[in-house]
């Protein structure tokens, strides 16, 4: 027992000095990472963000289906509010029900600004507490993921918010993801996320622009990957579509082919265009993680405006950004502290109440 213990102790000793010695030259060659370990966490960047590593043929990620909040992850704002139940498909649900009165079934999609997971619940959680309060019987499913554009929410829409369950309302609230600055959309293909398309160039074993930070042994994985794809030749092609380089337009298209698939399916259907931040005096003052590059949120708010300001045609788009208080609320360009998403869910509320029929019970 003792011999063969010794001889698997040698045997791993050996392996870990030719990984660490691979490692060390490969630093010499390339010095692209730190030696050894590479921990580049980025909150809001999918492909390094522990919450994302679960893979969809079709959107091509989704929240972990395992994953469990570390203490850790309380100082950046990640993980379920009480009472919320993450269905382990995408979905999270927060209900109150009242024997024999009508429960409103509602799916709220969209991304970072509004994913379950993110920034202690975002306004789904207090839209959630407001209709409990007033007594109104409901079940909200929370579909929302970080990083997903308005092709990914179309997809989900059309695959399963109607297979989950009998809708009654469709609230989506988005916009920033389709500015190509986000790094939500590939250049003239804004149906496909980074994401999907590095994916797809491994398994077709190209170079992808945009790719995950290796952790372990980085420097070793650099070299690693460029013989790989230079040794071993793959049966795979890549093709992205017809490029589209109108992405105002293809997004107003989308919220035209939500809204008539809602419709079909018997469900209202209200697009709420994200809020962003006007002036410096709505920032948020304390440090924090979330802070895009000042030509980022500068193109995201340019973006905002000018979709905004082709809504006003349709009856289902509306925009809350002069509603939300003048105060600060904003971490970033979009997203919101508990003040701003108490006010954003109040606001969404209003307009529920305004347009949607009493035989709903708002």
């Amino acid at each position: 027992m003792r011999t063969a213990l010794k001889y698997i102790l040698i045997n791993a000793v050996i392996l870990l000095t030719i990984f660490l010695a691979l490692e060390f030259f490969s630093y010499l060659i390339v010095s692209k990472y730190p030696l050894f370990y590479n921990y580049k966490f980025n909150y809001l960047d999918e492909m390094n963000n522990r919450l994302f590593t679960d893979l969809d043929p079709n959107l091509g990620y989704t929240h972990q289906s395992k994953f469990v909040p570390q203490e850790s992850d309380k100082n950046i704002l990640l993980g379920l509010r009480e009472g919320s139940v993450d269905l382990k498909n995408g979905f999270v649900t927060m209900q109150f029900l009242v024997p024999n009165k009508k429960t409103l079934k509602i799916a709220i999609l969209g991304s970072s600004s509004t994913d379950p997971f993110l920034f202690n619940g975002n306004w789904s959680y207090f839209f959630h507490n407001n209709l409990k309060t007033k007594g109104i019987p409901h079940i909200i499913y929370n579909g929302a993921v970080s990083g997903y554009n308005a092709h990914q929410v179309l997809f989900k829409l059309v695959r399963d918010v109607f297979t989950l369950d009998k809708m009654d309302i469709i609230i989506l609230y988005h916009g920033s993801n389709d500015f190509l600055g986000n790094s939500d959309i590939v250049k003239v293909h804004p149906a496909i996320h980074p994401y999907q398309a590095y994916l797809f160039t491994e398994l077709a074993g190209e170079t992808s622009a945009v790719a995950p930070e290796p952790l372990f042994l980085p420097n070793a994985q650099v070299i690693e990957r460029s013989l790989r794809r230079r040794i071993l030749s793959s049966r795979y092609g890549l093709q992205y579509g017809v490029e589209n380089k109108n992405y105002i337009e293809s997004y107003l298209k989308n919220l035209s082919y939500m809204s008539a698939i809602a419709k079909l399916n018997g469900a209202s259907f209200f697009y709420i265009s994200e809020a962003y931040l006007e002036t410096e005096t709505q920032r948020i003052a304390q440090p924090h993680p979330f802070k895009e590059k000042k030509s980022v949120e500068e193109g995201i708010r340019d973006f905002l405006k000018t979709l905004s300001s082709k809504m006003y045609q349709t009856d289902y788009a509306f925009s809350i950004q002069q509603a939300l208080p003048k105060k600060q609320i904003f971490y970033d360009a979009v997203h919101l502290n508990d003040d701003g998403n108490k006010a954003l869910a109040t606001e969404i509320e209003n307009i529920l109440h305004k347009h949607m029929p009493t035989s709903l019970g708002l």
